[in-house]
């Protein structure tokens, strides 16, 4: 399946620390799920949260950790950390 192929190319550029690039395949292989009516697992959100929490972008970070965990509670002990970190660090909202 194209999805998986491109989700390698993501952890190869995970692995590298090239997280803008793992962030565009992730981009990529979830609109291809998507597409074919699959249902991306929330370990690929989780991943692609880690990658925006590692470029600084931390308001994405906390939403893919959220939606990872709405689709699979058992990340919580991964995520949680992760989470009240990327809360910590996201500039404050404008009154």
């Amino acid at each position: 399946m194209l999805a998986e192929r491109t989700y390698g190319k993501a952890e190869t550029y995970l692995n590298e620390k090239r997280f803008f690039d793992a962030i565009e395949q992730y981009n990529k292989a979830m609109k291809l799920q998507q597409e074919a009516e699959v249902e991306t697992p929330g370990y690929k959100y989780m991943v692609r949260g880690y990658c925006y929490h590692q470029i600084k972008a931390f308001e994405s970070a906390v939403e893919d950790y959220k939606r990872a965990l709405q689709k699979d509670p058992n990340l919580k002990d991964k995520i949680e950390k992760n989470i009240n970190s990327a809360e910590k660090k996201k500039p404050p909202k404008k009154p």
